[in-house]
């Protein structure tokens, strides 16, 4: 009789602890799948250099580039690209809860050499866009130097195919910012909306079709040049079929699963001169904030 009580009781005790414990069980497996929002830096870089006469606030050494990668990846960040994002909001996927972009503007040759071999050491993923008048400059003569040289369609081509890049369109030729011309895609003073649309759209469908016929690549994100638009732009954008656009506003971007979009994402700009520690410090600080 006592035998049979002790029993007993283990299989109450045991009965107990599977009725209170399967709930956090549930939870813990499922958190993922609960997961609605991701508070997401951007960070953009220009260009990247050997020579520190030639850094500057758009311009970073290599090394810089290198000990950013790596304090990312130390501090347990994942980098996404438009395509994550993407199925994300559609309800296609989770994203890291450390999730990071990095973009790249303006399709500098010294992407190709000194960033490439960084990214494919931290198998790290970036978006990388470029401006169609400067590829198709660089694919037609043999001036190839590091420190100001921009990508030619060829090797565009093959960064798309390394798995590492995503390759944007920085627009064709509206990577303007001279005194009196167009600044990137703003609207010019008393222009009309039809004769903005008109020049923005075709913009936008010669880069698209030179991106195609040159390197098989369709872009799914556009970076807005000096990051000027206005709501015209984002309705063309929209309607060109670009599911993101980047600008140059400096937050974090509260990415939403099954709501919201991915048009106008800030980004913080990269500078040469301070650390890694003091430049993703901050940034990260607030991202975890919110």
């Amino acid at each position: 009789m006592i035998v049979r009580i002790d029993k007993m009781f283990c299989w109450f005790v045991f009965l107990l602890f599977l009725i209170t414990a399967f709930p956090l069980i549930v939870i813990s497996e499922g958190h993922s799948e609960e997961q609605t929002r991701v508070n997401l830096p951007i960070i953009l870089y220009h260009h990247a250099t050997t020579d520190k006469k030639f850094v500057g606030k758009y311009t970073v050494l290599a090394s810089e580039f290198e000990q950013d990668m790596e304090y990312i990846t130390n501090k347990g960040y994942t980098c996404v690209n438009t395509d994550d994002l993407y199925n994300f909001i559609n309800g296609n996927s989770t994203l890291p809860e450390k999730a990071i972009m990095i973009t790249f503007d303006d399709g500098f040759e010294s992407f190709y050499e000194l960033c490439l071999p960084v990214l494919k050491k931290y198998n790290i993923k970036v978006v990388l866009s470029v401006i169609g008048i400067q590829c198709e400059r660089y694919s037609n003569i043999s001036d190839h130097n590091i420190n100001y040289s921009n990508l030619n369609w060829e090797a565009v081509k093959q960064l798309a195919q390394s798995g590492y890049v995503e390759i944007g369109s920085h627009t064709y030729n509206l990577h303007h910012n001279e005194k009196g011309e167009r600044k990137g895609m703003s609207i010019l003073h008393n222009e009309s909306e039809e004769t903005y649309k008109k020049l923005i759209g075709d913009d936008i469908n010669k880069m698209q079709l030179l991106m195609k016929q040159r390197a098989g690549i369709t872009a799914k994100t556009i970076a807005y040049p000096y990051g000027a638009f206005n709501n015209l732009t984002t309705e063309l954008v929209k309607s060109k079929g670009f599911v993101c656009s980047l600008t140059c506003e400096e937050k974090i971007n509260i990415i939403t699963k099954n709501a919201g979009d991915l048009y106008n994402l800030g980004r913080y700009n990269r500078p040469s001169g301070i650390s890694s520690d003091e430049f993703f410090s901050p940034i990260i600080k607030e991202a975890e904030s919110l």
